[in-house]
């Protein structure tokens, strides 16, 4: 279970929940422009745009849970439950673990990562013997437009994703279907019997909620108003520790959340043991190093 969310008034901003089990490592991850970069079935990138995320290093390959790169493109992987060929006729194959470093190095806008993802696939490969393939689907966003990717048993799809929020299963365009019968231009009325927001923390109810906080919340302009209001929404979608447990009796809950200021280059961030704020200044980073950059979150 994990929330994506973008936002726009002076700057561009992005916001992500990381809800799982379990600690994989995670880490800020900076891949700087001459950072090496190997892919299973594609060439060698070299040199490439630099990028900022969460995510694991294993083998000095960084797996991000979301990043954004230096252009302003922000991509982040949500648990899905995809269908992976393990061989494709697309000019690109790219595996599930490969796609946000593979978008973020190659493209700076949504329309060019559309156009590039219209001639790829993503296959069954997984990271290594020990990794297997984890089954997801894809936010990818810039200021101007935002996109949700699928890989399904009748191919890769690229949905138009106006309302800027990802969750998980079911299907992008049945959770549109479920937000057509939503008004979400009616904030509650103190008094009244309005129906009452989703509460749970399914997956259609959080999509559902955080469109309907999104289109309601009001926002002073200003960095420190916008970054407390976007760590205020994604709290209406966190999950605290016990709450909800999985099939094997482990407790799944909001490990992170990061909210991100695109435009300015600013990834804020804070977890579930520590509620405190921090932040990182991507762009003030050696962006031109060939070595990852990683620090403890």
């Amino acid at each position: 279970m994990c929330t994506s969310l973008t936002f726009r008034n002076e700057d561009f901003y992005c916001a992500r929940n990381m809800d799982i089990e379990y600690s994989f490592g995670e880490k800020i991850i900076i891949t700087p422009r001459k950072y090496v970069l190997n892919f299973k079935k594609e060439k060698t990138l070299t040199e490439h745009y630099a990028m900022i995320g969460i995510g694991a290093e294993q083998s000095a390959y960084p797996l991000y849970a979301e990043a954004i790169n230096e252009k302003g493109l922000y991509a982040a992987a949500l648990k899905f439950k995809a269908f992976y060929p393990d061989i494709s006729k697309a000019k690109f194959q790219i595996a599930p673990y490969e796609l946000i470093p593979w978008i973020l190095a190659k493209c700076k806008s949504v329309n060019e990562a559309r156009a590039l993802l219209q001639s790829s696939d993503i296959i069954n490969i997984p990271f290594n013997s020990e990794i297997g393939v984890s089954p997801l689907h894809y936010h990818i966003a810039d200021r101007e437009n935002s996109i949700t990717v699928e890989r399904g048993e009748d191919g890769l799809k690229i949905y138009k994703n106006d309302i800027g929020i990802l969750t998980n299963d079911p299907p992008f365009d049945i959770h549109m279907k479920n937000l057509k019968d939503q008004n979400l231009n009616i904030p509650y009325i103190l008094g009244t019997k309005n129906k009452s927001l989703p509460g749970d923390f399914s997956s259609e109810s959080r999509f559902l909620k955080l469109a309907y906080l999104k289109n309601n919340t009001v926002t002073e302009n200003g960095e420190a108003s916008v970054k407390q209001t976007l760590f205020r929404l994604m709290a209406q979608c966190s999950v605290p520790k016990g709450s909800v447990i999985t099939n094997d009796n482990k407790y799944h809950y909001t490990t992170y959340t990061v909210v991100i200021n695109v435009t300015k280059g600013i990834y804020y961030y804070n977890t579930y043991e520590n509620i405190e704020i921090k932040e990182i200044g991507f762009l003030k980073e050696n962006l031109d190093s060939e070595k990852l950059i990683m620090k403890e979150i």
